[in-house]
């Protein structure tokens, strides 16, 4: 089979890093279907096994099969027609109606086509976002820092049945555990 990492990490040699890292490819690429599934006599787990019989005798060989078959033809046989946008967009809503999705098919038929990449449009566009000048700098301001006593008076100018705040808590309990541990119960609920 072929060459473990451990062989290859301890050996340092070239081929069996080679061996190690090909072996997964010359046993599992797939066959060339031409559009048919494998015949239920010839199964992928078969062709495997008969790919890992031919790595034990004839490695190269092997190889070269894998490589040849990995190779995309340069040109295409024939060039392809551009097809017209109508033709391309009722493909494409004919496609989302087989699999059933007849809400992308209705939003394909009414959304309005993309813009096409040409200087007008791109004139077009900068008309809608004109550029305007810089805000003028802020004035700096020092950050207010609160004291225990004022926030001690800001809770408790709260009624009991005021809602709760940002972490849900009532200003009831905020209240009470004013009277407890201001500063244990603010840090908990990080407003401190």
């Amino acid at each position: 089979m072929g060459e473990s990492p451990y062989q290859a990490v301890h050996t340092g040699q070239l081929g069996n890093w080679t061996d190690f890292f090909i072996f997964p490819k010359c046993t599992l690429w797939t066959p060339v279907c031409a559009g048919k599934r494998l015949s239920k006599k010839s199964n992928f787990a078969a062709l495997v096994k008969t790919r890992l019989n031919r790595w034990k005798s004839d490695p190269d060989s092997l190889w070269k099969e894998a490589v040849e078959r990995s190779k995309k033809p340069l040109m295409p046989s024939e060039p392809r027609k551009p097809k017209a946008e109508g033709a391309r967009l009722e493909e494409s809503v004919i496609a989302a109606l087989r699999l059933g999705d007849v809400r992308k098919a209705l939003q394909m038929l009414n959304s309005a086509p993309i813009a096409a990449k040409t200087p007008a449009t791109l004139a077009n566009l900068r008309k809608l976002h004109p550029q305007g000048d810089n805000p003028a700098p802020v004035a700096h301001q020092e950050v207010p820092r609160f004291t225990e006593d004022v926030v001690r008076t800001a809770l408790c100018s709260f009624g009991p049945g005021s809602a709760a705040g940002l972490f849900g808590t009532s200003l009831f309990s905020c209240n009470s555990a004013c009277v407890q541990n201001l500063l244990f119960s603010l840090e908990r609920l990080h407003l401190l």
